[in-house]
């Protein structure tokens, strides 16, 4: 950061506004603020810390008090800061909390604190400020954020005001810390601490969740341990091979028993056999009578069927001669439409005929028509020129009737603009007298909403008034009750004190509370007595009561303070208001809005006489080439007008060759179109009905031959039909039919004959089947006795059982084995990964221990790496040091702990070579603490921007501390301060010892007057 200009107004003894442009040191990387105490000195760096961080450079300084005595009420304090921070340049104004004269009425008003950061050229035009923040807080995390400092940091190395000046060489180890931590940037190796903790937890998490998956695996196994696990599985696999010796031997004695069972079963299946067949031979015997029956059904139908085909004959034969007499009546009734329709046809052909002279004299006309068809074309031109002639002459005409028009609207409006702009000049007269209305009322409204949030906190802070007066009413009454109940214990404790004594007292011996050795009246027990426990208690509880008490009336005090102080900003503001503290809100802020619509139509009024001026110039001149256009117009209208007149002469000419009622093309034509149409409906009406003749003397023909062929083929059927009766008939007697009924009765469908044959021929096979059925079973049967199966059965499932009870056994051996095996290799697997886990914890623990500083010395991984850059620090401040001291001192960092709980690490030491030995800063002078403090603050400046990613320190003030040097350590520590010109950063030094002021060419002079300090640059 590199400052460009400040600028303070009404800060600290600068009464007016003070410029202090940095641009006039020109090349000078080195200069001096110097000046009378008091003068002022000091107050650039504040204002330089006040406009960045609301803070001075002293804690002890508040930003509100830095308001400067030697200014008017009516001036502003401000501060306005620019400066440089790398390719940027920013700008921030702040404003302290001050007491500013009201807008009105009389008296003063508190304005709250105020910033605004901005940075040139961003977001808008070249060389324009673009705000970045606005508000206290946010300008100052702002700052922050750019600068990479708080403003505590700021103070330790950049701005090195009185009395802060010493606090880096100084510093606490953890202080120290946090400010190198600043300066650096040192997260990752942060990050890299907090990774290894992270693994190491996970490792450690891992190995927990090993160690439990262990425990799970061996709770499942309900063993203990390997061990016994696997000792469990031999047993196991050794009782197997026991058990499939014995399972061996029951299969055996299954199979045994089962083909006995199966021997008997076969018996008893033999004989059931013979059984069953001689039923079934049985039952088919008793159906022969009615199979008998069947047969004889069957031999009528076969009878029949041979008839079937004479019979469908017969019946077709009737059908087809139906058929032909209906032909045949049909056929009659058409050749009688037939011949009526030839008659006709042959009159309508004979009245077509008779319309010839028609024709003729239609073809005369249309021959006529044409011709003068010709004399309508040249007719209709002579009409079209005389029209077009005519339409130029309108449309000219309407030209003219526009452009006078448009003259006349010109004229119009050009008196409405000036009438308007007079109109708005009058009101954009009144923008200020508008503007400073608003303005007015827009600060009554919100001193009017001031007030009312200070009457809702006045409300708020009476209730508070009231809880802690009635509070201390009751903390009142409590004392009052403790410190009577403790009164009460200690009279009861004294008493029984007095009894005590008097009982040990001895007649004749001397009272050891009185001396007296006479004992006329001693005390007696009267009651119960309070012993001292009672008495601490008691006083316990009135101590308890008394701070109550004083809480509580601290508690009104401060309640009371804030009822007074609210009470008097409500009648302040009230008073200064008026009647506008009894006005409503809501009225105000509609007179705002009211206020502001007006202020903003007399500005909208400024813009628009503008305008209006503009549109009346444009007016006039449109004006004059609306009359320029008329002239040309009105020489065109009367070009059209002769050559319209003489079109329409033309047209006159040829009409008079033309009949009236036939001047029209569209006339003719549809004429000739219409005599066209009546002669082709003549000739095609002719036509059709010589076809039509034709066509009927045609459709008779064969109407006639079709009656006389049906006729014929009607007769031929019938004899046929007679025949084939006679040889049906016939037939059904030679079959032993007597009649018709009896020939359909007998009629059976084909495949119900064939379902009889097939039902007639399956019961004679099943007969002879089940004949041989019972023959084979009874000589398979005979001799053998029936077997007793039940008693096979039950012996065969003693056996089985035997054998399931075996076969479960090795299953259950079998699957516990599996299962020992798989609990086994799992265990077998998670203890290799625990083994490879735990080895993993051991090496990130360690690590993760390490780098948090659980260490000998303390030092954590992001505290080394510091000490690192610190040793850095203080090999470079060490360089300039020696110089400054003689080779006498150097700065080095001891890793020693301070501190038995402390972190060590970032402690600094002096070294002092006159004695060979190491010693605490604190030990130093004045004057060689300054220069160990500078050395330091310079070593800290040339590393941090040695390191990439640091914070670029280019500009550092040094306030004081000269004068506690000697001439000789003087020249020292200027040669230092000269050499840091080189590396290009700007220096500034404030002191007023004389010997610098000869030393140091460029100067900001600071002179005290009567009416507030001035500040100038002096170079050279």
């Amino acid at each position: 950061m590199k400052p460009i200009k400040i600028i303070v107004t009404a800060f600290g003894p600068y009464a007016g506004t003070q410029v202090v442009d940095f641009n006039e040191l020109g090349g000078h990387s080195l200069f001096l603020v110097h000046g009378p105490t008091g003068a002022g000195k000091t107050t650039v760096l504040d204002a330089i810390c006040f406009a960045l961080y609301g803070e001075t450079t002293s804690t002890g300084r508040d930003g509100k008090n830095m308001r400067s005595h030697h200014c008017s009420l009516g001036e502003e304090t401000k501060v306005v800061f620019e400066f440089a921070l790398g390719d940027g340049v920013y700008k921030v104004e702040r404003w302290p909390e001050q007491e500013r004269p009201r807008q009105r009425g009389q008296g003063t008003r508190v304005q709250p604190a105020a910033a605004t950061l901005y940075q040139k050229g961003v977001s808008c035009q070249d060389g324009e400020w673009a705000v970045l923040a606005s508000g206290v807080n946010a300008v100052n995390e702002k700052v922050e954020s750019l600068l990479g400092f708080t403003a505590a940091e700021f103070r330790q190395v950049v701005v090195l005001p009185q009395g802060e000046f010493r606090k880096l060489l100084t510093a606490s180890s953890r202080e120290r810390q946090d400010i190198l931590q600043t300066l650096f940037h040192i997260d990752n190796y942060g990050r890299i601490e907090e990774a290894l903790r992270e693994s190491a937890a996970e490792a450690k998490k891992q190995v927990e969740k090993l160690s439990q998956q262990r425990s799970l695996i061996l709770q499942a196994a309900e063993a203990r341990d390997a061990q016994e696990l696997e000792a469990r599985r031999h047993r196991s696999e050794m009782e197997l091979k026991e058990v499939a010796e014995a399972l061996g031997k029951a299969a055996e004695e299954v199979k045994r028993r089962q083909l006995v069972l199966n021997e008997a079963q076969k018996v008893e299946e033999k004989i059931k056999e013979k059984e069953e067949a001689e039923t079934a031979w049985i039952q088919l015997e008793s159906q022969r009578a009615q199979m008998e029956a069947a047969k004889r059904e069957l031999e009528q139908a076969r009878r029949a069927a041979a008839l079937v085909d004479l019979e469908e004959a017969v019946l077709s034969r009737r059908k087809e001669a139906a058929r032909l007499k209906q032909a045949v009546e049909k056929s009659d009734r058409e050749l009688k439409t037939a011949r009526e329709k030839k008659q006709s046809a042959d009159q309508a052909l004979k009245s077509h005929l008779e319309q010839e002279p028609e024709r003729e004299d239609l073809r005369q006309k249309l021959g006529w028509l044409r011709d003068l068809l010709e004399k309508i074309e040249l007719l209709q031109n002579a009409r079209q020129a005389e029209n077009q002639a005519f339409a130029v002459l309108k449309k000219a005409e309407v030209r003219w009737d526009q452009v006078q028009k448009k003259v006349a609207d010109i004229e119009t409006r050009r008196e409405e603009v000036m009438k308007a702009r007079l109109a708005a000049l009058e009101v954009a007269a009144e923008a200020g007298a508008r503007e400073k209305q608003y303005r007015d009322w827009e600060e009554n409204l919100q001193r009017r909403q001031r007030l009312e949030e200070l009457r809702q906190e006045l409300s708020s802070v009476q209730e508070s008034y009231q809880t802690a007066e009635l509070a201390l009413s009751q903390a009142q009454e409590g004392l009052n009750r403790a410190r009577g109940r403790y009164k009460e214990v200690q009279d009861s404790w004294v008493r029984a004190q007095a009894v005590v004594l008097a009982n040990q007292l001895v007649p004749g011996r001397p009272c050891p509370v009185c001396g007296s050795v006479e004992h006329p009246a001693p005390a007696q027990a009267a009651g119960e007595f309070q012993g001292e426990d009672a008495l601490r208690a008691a006083e316990r509880e009135w101590q308890r009561a008394e701070t109550g008490f004083q809480r509580a009336l601290k508690e009104f005090n401060s309640s009371s303070a804030q009822k007074n102080t609210a009470e008097n900003r409500v009648r302040d503001l009230e008073a200064e208001l008026g009647n506008v503290a009894k006005t409503d809100i809501q009225r105000l802020q509609a007179r705002v809005v009211e206020a502001r619509r007006l202020w903003q139509e007399a500005l909208k009024a400024s813009r628009d006489a503008g305008s209006l001026a503009s549109e009346l110039q444009e007016l006039e001149r449109q004006a004059g080439q609306a009359k320029e256009e008329a002239s040309r117009i009105e020489k065109e209208v009367k070009d059209a007008q002769a050559k319209w007149e003489t079109a329409r002469a033309v047209r006159e000419e040829r009409e008079a060759g033309v009949p009236p009622e036939l001047r029209e093309k569209p006339v003719i034509e549809a004429e000739i179109r219409s005599v066209q149409t009546r002669l082709k409906s003549l000739n095609d009406a002719l036509e059709n009905a010589r076809k039509d003749a034709e066509e009927a003397g045609r459709a008779a023909a064969r109407a006639e031959a079709m009656l006389q062929g049906l006729t014929n083929e009607l007769e031929r059927t019938d004899t046929r039909l007679r025949e084939e009766e006679t040889r049906f008939y016939s037939r059904l007697q030679e079959n032993g039919f007597p009649d018709l009924h009896s020939y359909h009765h007998a009629r059976k469908a084909l495949e119900e004959i064939a379902e009889m044959e097939q039902a007639v021929s399956q019961f004679e096979r099943a007969l002879h089947t089940a004949k041989e059925r019972y023959e084979r079973a009874r000589r398979a049967a005979e001799g053998l006795p029936p077997p007793d199966l039940p008693a096979l059965a039950a012996e065969l499932e003693i056996a089985r059982n035997r054998w399931e009870q075996l076969e479960t056994k090795k299953i259950e051996l079998e699957n516990g084995i599996r299962a020992d095996q798989k609990w086994l290799k799992a265990l077998l697997k998670v203890d290799e990964k625990l083994e490879k886990a735990e080895a993993e914890y051991g090496v990130l623990g360690r690590l993760a221990d390490v780098a948090s500083g659980k260490n000998s010395l303390g030092l954590s991984f992001r505290r080394f790496v510091l000490g690192a850059l610190l040793d850095d620090v203080a090999l470079a401040a060490s360089e300039r040091l020696k110089v400054m001291s003689r080779g006498r001192y150097q700065l080095r960092r001891t890793v020693e702990r301070t501190r038995a709980r402390g972190a060590a690490g970032l402690d600094l030491v002096i070294f002092d070579a006159y004695t060979g030995l190491e010693r605490s800063a604190a030990t130093l002078s004045g004057g060689e603490s300054f220069l160990a403090a500078l050395s330091l603050a310079l070593g800290l400046a040339d590393v941090v921007e040695s390191y990439a990613g640091g914070i670029r320190l280019d500009t550092i003030f040094v306030d004081e501390g000269f004068g506690s040097l000697d001439p000789e350590t003087l020249d020292l520590a200027m040669d230092a301060l000269i050499d840091l010109q080189l590396s290009g950063r700007l220096v500034g030094i404030i002191s007023h010892v004389p010997e610098l002021k000869e030393r140091i060419p460029a100067r900001l002079e600071i002179r005290p007057t009567e009416k507030g300090s001035t500040a100038r640059f002096v170079v050279g």
